[in-house]
């Protein structure tokens, strides 16, 4: 399970037009990435991991009520690499604006874990709000170190996108054969004041 924000349409046109530009222009580095759906993407706030049953009920039952946190946009910037572009491990849109709303409605996300009794995993990373479009396969970095950064900074056509949030959303994982299958169990509405 996971609690995640939608990306919007924008994003996912542009993850797509990203993908056929690479695909045309440096096909070899296409190649050496294993691409998200688009339809599949999502701003994760939380991952929680393997969930029992009745743990699953209380977070669903904690997500009833609507959050104290504003509707807002977001926006990402051009693709960029995680942990960096000399060790490219998975092609991101960062968050550029929005931190602060997004940051507010994890702490919210965190204490409704809490009053439910879910634990998540443990070993956390700093939080870097980010969509994920591309994982790279292993053993091909050297074909995405051989693109220019400066292709990357320019490869989203629509430069900055901006997204509209207005629900928080927990989401189940089911993984298959031919990759993730998401449903959401439960969302709520951003309507409060923050």
């Amino acid at each position: 399970m996971f609690i995640a924000i939608d990306v919007g349409g924008p994003v996912r046109e542009d993850a797509r037009r990203i993908r056929e530009r690479l695909r045309i222009e440096r096909r070899d580095a296409e190649s050496a990435l294993r691409w998200v759906d688009p339809q599949q993407m999502h701003l994760t706030l939380r991952f929680i991991g393997e969930t029992d049953d009745a743990s699953a009920a209380r977070l669903v039952g904690a997500f009833r009520d609507q959050f104290a946190v504003r509707r807002f946009a977001y926006e990402v910037a051009a693709p960029s690499w995680f942990p960096n572009p000399s060790r490219p491990r998975v092609l991101v849109r960062e968050v550029t604006q929005g931190r602060d709303e997004i940051a507010s409605i994890v702490d919210e996300v965190e204490g409704r874990m809490r009053e439910a009794s879910v634990v998540a995993d443990a070993d956390r990373k700093p939080f870097r709000p980010h969509i994920t479009l591309a994982r790279v396969r292993e053993g091909r970095e050297r074909a995405l170190r051989a693109v220019p950064a400066d292709w990357w900074a320019a490869a989203a056509p629509s430069g900055s996108v901006a997204t509209s949030v207005d629900r928080v959303s927990i989401v189940n994982s089911e993984l298959t054969p031919r990759g993730p299958v998401y449903r959401v169990l439960a969302e709520s509405a951003l309507t409060g004041v923050s």
